[in-house]
């Protein structure tokens, strides 16, 4: 009976010592299944920061191009806009010019008149 007793608490103890094992071997698994997961989600949160740099990049690049196009267009529109004043400018100078000749002629008819009547 003491024999029996006594394997039967080697076996219970042996069953103990599995269970343990057992027991240690889930929390290793689970360990390790969690350090997996933490550096997926490192690695994840990585890739997301370069798009994401990335993108901000892409879209400052666009944005310069667009400056650039925009400059350009308001340049264009400007000296557009100068050239078509300068010529008005000329227009009106020629205007002016033909109109004091006209103003010229006319005074020099108008003293001719006056002299002869004076006469």
């Amino acid at each position: 009976q003491q024999l029996q007793e006594k394997e039967q608490e080697r076996e219970e103890k042996q069953q103990q010592q599995q269970k343990l094992e057992e027991q240690e071997q889930q929390e290793e698994k689970l360990k390790e299944q969690q350090q997996k997961e933490q550096k997926e989600e490192k690695d994840v949160n990585k890739l997301l920061k370069e798009k994401e740099n990335q993108m901000k990049l892409e879209q400052k690049k666009e944005l310069e191009a667009l400056k650039v196009k925009l400059e350009a267009e308001y340049e264009t529109k400007l000296s557009n806009q100068q050239n078509e004043l300068r010529t008005l400018e000329g227009e009106l100078k020629n205007i002016v010019n033909v109109q004091t000749s006209e103003l010229l002629t006319l005074q020099s008819s108008n003293d001719e008149l006056q002299q002869k009547n004076q006469d």
